[in-house]
């Protein structure tokens, strides 16, 4: 039974490991920028902006030029909320006129929490549903071997019992005899 059990721990141990997770986050893009001087246009912009300063500490989006084939984009990036999105995009649209949005998948070493309807898929083959069900089905294992385990012990009381009603019998005959003979 301690076999099984540390086999069983061993094996939860080994799905039990992180695994690189994919994350889906949003940017914006602006394309009507496309060089440093538009970079540098934009952080001056967000840093007088007392609104687009606090988001940016609260939410640590990055301001980058990102190349996207053989061009140069301005990119805010990553976004991991609607309302942060949206915001941005109102304050930003008054100063840039093509501004729009995207997501993409970013690869994350370390399990996330999910907040703000950020999408999390698992690049590994084993997800949290499968581990749940992986978790149930060694359950339902061990609830069946405990279940035969305590089968057979009940068996052996009930055979045992059947054998002490005998000896008690064997014993009370016995006794009857003996009690018999003292009679004569």
């Amino acid at each position: 039974m301690k076999f099984l059990l540390g086999f069983l721990l061993t094996i939860v141990c080994m799905f039990a490991s992180e695994t690189d997770t994919v994350v889906v986050f949003e940017k914006l893009i602006i394309t009507s920028s496309k060089s440093e001087k538009s970079l540098q246009d934009l952080k001056m912009y967000c840093l007088e902006n007392r609104t687009i300063r606090t988001l940016q500490k609260k939410h640590h989006f990055r301001l980058l030029l990102e190349k996207f084939g053989e061009e140069r984009i301005l990119v805010i990036k990553p976004i991991k909320s609607r309302d942060v999105r949206n915001t941005l995009l109102i304050l930003l649209s008054s100063k840039f006129e093509n501004i729009f949005y995207l997501k993409y998948e970013e690869k994350v070493l370390h399990k996330s929490v999910v907040k703000n309807n950020i999408e999390i898929k698992k690049s590994s083959w084993i997800t949290i549903i499968e581990l749940q069900w992986l978790a149930l089905f060694l359950l339902s294992i061990i609830g069946l071997i405990l279940s035969i385990y305590s089968r057979k012990n009940i068996a052996k009381l009930g055979e045992s019992q059947v054998n002490l009603k005998q000896e008690q019998k064997k014993i009370e005959t016995d006794i009857d005899i003996l009690g018999n003979d003292d009679d004569l």
